[in-house]
């Protein structure tokens, strides 16, 4: 007869044994410790990614080249219009404009004499670690309207920043973009954008995004992605020809790693039983290891155990080990 006795959860902060990348949700069932005819302790291994690790601050974007060739993805020298010769864009760090955070701000200047439609430019860091999705992830950064010239020739404008996905061997962008005028660019099939705000007129704002949630939300069919550049621009549309600039700034750009919630526990069975009894659950997140005590069971039955992390999104389960108990001590 096999019944639960009380029940001591102790997590203790170590290293994991499963190894692996913190980035990724890995658990491993490691061998049952203290076994006696009064019960086990099982014991279990997990890595979940940390909350607030930077994957990019500042970065060190990298500009157009000298013929304006823009960022891979980006369809010629300007976005959303066949323009062959743009007009030279800006791309500066700039320390006199007093930013929010550090010292240091980028200064995008765009100019362009295009007739009508949409048009713009972007600079972009290749992530030294692709960060993987759907983990919770947290993009925020300042951003700042410095000025525009020639806006009757301009019916919106906006600064940007931008993700590229990588997922099922195809490529998608998503526009956090902040519009002065009007209406958001239409999204297409693989390009979504997302109304970041309006922010104030030569003043700094602050802006947080929940990646995940609006990756879901313009992507429902993307399941897992990976992101591997992030970018900075500025897009505008122009309603008729004649040359107009407008100027953004940006600071203190990071994609970090949000808080994954995720639970780590057991799951137990007499060896041969169709079903598992789950126990011990508590709430984890990091590295480390997991320990419960199972007790008042059936001397020299032989059970079965396995760790199971469970996220909102997927639940994973480590292989399965024994033991039995015995009037003496023995060991799984």
């Amino acid at each position: 007869m096999r019944c639960i006795g009380c029940i001591t959860l102790v997590a203790l902060l170590a290293v994991a044994a499963c190894g692996g990348s913190p980035a990724e949700l890995r658990v491993a069932t490691l061998s049952a410790g203290n076994v006696t005819a009064e019960g086990a302790l099982l014991r279990a291994a997990f890595a979940v990614g940390p909350e607030g690790e930077d994957h990019i601050v500042n970065g060190a974007f990298t500009e157009p080249d000298e013929e304006g060739t823009p960022p891979a993805h980006w369809e010629g020298p300007v976005l959303l219009h066949a323009e062959t010769e743009p007009e030279l864009v800006d791309l500066t760090v700039r320390r006199a404009f007093d930013p929010p955070q550090g010292d240091a701000a980028a200064y995008l200047r765009y100019s362009s004499s295009v007739a009508e439609g949409w048009a713009g430019v972007a600079w972009e860091q290749v992530l030294v670690e692709p960060v993987r999705g759907p983990a919770p992830l947290i993009l925020s950064y300042y951003v700042r309207h410095q000025y525009s010239t020639g806006t009757g020739h301009i019916s919106d404008h906006g600064g940007f920043v931008e993700l590229e996905l990588a997922a099922d061997d195809a490529t998608y962008l998503l526009r956090f973009f902040h519009v002065r005028h009007g209406e958001l660019p239409a999204d297409e099939e693989r390009i979504a954008y997302v109304d970041a705000g309006n922010p104030g007129w030569q003043t700094w704002s602050s802006f947080q995004h929940d990646v995940s949630e609006e990756v879901a939300e313009a992507f429902p069919h993307v399941d897992e992605y990976v992101v591997t550049r992030v970018r900075i621009g500025v897009l505008m549309h122009k309603k008729d020809e004649g040359m107009s600039g407008f100027y953004w700034m940006f600071d203190d750009l990071s994609l970090v790693r949000g808080e994954t919630h995720a639970a780590v526990g057991f799951a137990y069975r007499v060896a041969g039983d169709a079903s598992w009894t789950e126990m011990g659950w508590t709430t984890v997140t990091g590295s480390g290891v997991h320990e419960v005590n199972l007790t008042e069971l059936a001397t020299g039955t032989r059970y079965e155990y396995r760790a199971v992390l469970r996220t909102p999104d997927q639940t994973l389960v480590g292989d399965i080990r024994g033991f039995t108990p015995r009037s003496e001590i023995g060991r799984c």
